[in-house]
């Protein structure tokens, strides 16, 4: 039986890329592309009444819904066995923990993109892909939407050299034109 694939970028250079190099394999059927993440989420809806997708390759940064949203909205029980495809290093950890079957940062080459689907297979071979992956990609979905996404530290001008103040450690801001005021308990820098 073939593995049911859709591929979702919204590059059409990308996704054209990730189509041809899964042509090669006789295994897959390629069973969709799409441009954004709505359209993504209404194909996996839509497809899982007839046959759902066994695997997605899914663009994480995408205008209006993230590859990350496209997760959160299918839910994790029903979620695909997914490769992120980005040219953002930063997620990966996060793809990770969600038990991504892999992540391939932009641009890449035929032979990681051909690692990536050996992965995709064996893990699919296995039986491991939503039912294993679900509780992980909850608790990634989860700890994303609680972390607040600010600095720790911001770099402020002493004399002539830069140091750094603690973000928790401001008591107030006082802004006025292009002159700044970061309060601290006991100083205020300008």
């Amino acid at each position: 039986m073939s593995i049911v694939t859709l591929v979702v970028d919204d590059e059409p250079i990308a996704r054209h890329a990730v189509l041809r190099l899964l042509r090669e394999d006789p295994d897959i059927e390629a069973a969709g592309e799409y441009g954004d993440g709505a359209s993504a989420v209404r194909a996996i809806r839509e497809r899982s009444r007839e046959r759902s997708p066994d695997l997605v390759f899914l663009d994480i940064q995408m205008p209006a819904m993230t590859g990350l949203d496209v997760v959160a909205a299918i839910g994790a029980a029903r979620m695909p066995a997914t490769v992120f495809v980005t040219a953002y290093e930063q997620y990966a950890v996060r793809a990770f923990e969600a038990n991504a079957v892999d992540y391939l940062v932009k641009p890449f080459g035929r032979d990681r993109f051909m690692e990536s689907l050996r992965r995709a297979k064996a893990r699919l071979g296995a039986g491991g892909s939503r039912s294993e992956a679900a509780p992980a990609i909850q608790q990634v979905l989860d700890a994303l939407r609680r972390r607040e996404d600010y600095p720790e530290r911001l770099p402020v001008r002493v004399d002539e050299r830069v140091t750094f103040v603690d973000v928790d450690d401001i008591v107030w801001i006082k802004a006025n034109r292009n002159i700044v005021e970061i309060h601290l308990a006991d100083r205020v820098h300008e």
